[in-house]
Protein backbone atom coordinates (compact mmCIF):
# COMPACT_ATOMS: atom_id res chain seq x y z
CA UNK A 1 0.00 0.00 0.00
CA UNK A 2 2.81 2.37 0.84
CA UNK A 3 4.55 1.65 -2.49
CA UNK A 4 1.47 2.85 -4.34
CA UNK A 5 1.55 6.19 -2.51
CA UNK A 6 5.24 6.67 -3.28
CA UNK A 7 4.65 5.87 -6.97
CA UNK A 8 1.82 8.40 -7.09
CA UNK A 9 4.02 11.11 -5.58
CA UNK A 10 6.82 10.37 -8.06
CA UNK A 11 4.42 10.57 -11.01
CA UNK A 12 3.00 13.88 -9.75
CA UNK A 13 6.52 15.28 -9.44
CA UNK A 14 7.45 14.19 -12.97
CA UNK A 15 4.22 15.67 -14.36
CA UNK A 16 4.86 19.03 -12.65
CA UNK A 17 8.45 19.10 -13.93
CA UNK A 18 7.31 18.43 -17.53
CA UNK A 19 4.74 21.23 -17.33
CA UNK A 20 7.29 23.68 -15.88
CA UNK A 21 9.89 22.86 -18.53
CA UNK A 22 7.29 23.22 -21.28
CA UNK A 23 6.22 26.64 -19.98
CA UNK A 24 9.85 27.75 -19.78
CA UNK A 25 10.48 26.84 -23.41
CA UNK A 26 7.28 28.55 -24.57
CA UNK A 27 8.14 31.76 -22.70
CA UNK A 28 11.74 31.80 -23.91
CA UNK A 29 10.62 31.30 -27.53
CA UNK A 30 8.43 34.40 -27.38
CA UNK A 31 10.95 36.66 -25.67
CA UNK A 32 13.86 35.77 -27.98
CA UNK A 33 12.37 37.63 -30.94
CA UNK A 34 10.67 34.83 -32.85
CA UNK A 35 9.48 36.15 -36.22
CA UNK A 36 7.05 35.09 -38.96
CA UNK A 37 6.37 36.49 -42.45
CA UNK A 38 3.88 39.33 -43.10
CA UNK A 39 3.00 42.10 -45.54
CA UNK A 40 1.18 44.55 -43.24
CA UNK A 41 0.70 44.92 -39.46
CA UNK A 42 -2.70 43.22 -39.48
CA UNK A 43 -1.08 39.97 -40.67
CA UNK A 44 0.78 39.82 -37.35
CA UNK A 45 -1.32 37.87 -34.87
CA UNK A 46 -1.30 39.76 -31.55
CA UNK A 47 -1.63 36.73 -29.27
CA UNK A 48 1.80 35.40 -30.30
CA UNK A 49 3.51 38.29 -28.53
CA UNK A 50 1.51 38.84 -25.35
CA UNK A 51 2.17 41.10 -23.46
CA UNK A 52 4.11 42.66 -26.34
CA UNK A 53 2.79 44.11 -29.63
CA UNK A 54 3.43 42.47 -33.01
CA UNK A 55 4.56 44.86 -35.76
CA UNK A 56 5.39 44.09 -39.40
CA UNK A 57 8.93 45.25 -40.20
CA UNK A 58 10.91 44.23 -43.29
CA UNK A 59 8.21 41.66 -44.16
CA UNK A 60 8.55 39.95 -40.77
CA UNK A 61 6.37 40.19 -37.66
CA UNK A 62 8.47 41.15 -34.68
CA UNK A 63 7.41 41.46 -31.04
CA UNK A 64 8.02 44.89 -29.51
CA UNK A 65 7.56 45.99 -25.93
CA UNK A 66 5.01 48.78 -25.80
CA UNK A 67 5.24 51.23 -22.92
CA UNK A 68 2.01 52.69 -21.60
Amino acid sequence: MNNRKIMTEILKFIYVMIVCIFLFFVASGISTGRTWPCDVDKHCLPYFCLPYKAICTNRQCICYKVEN
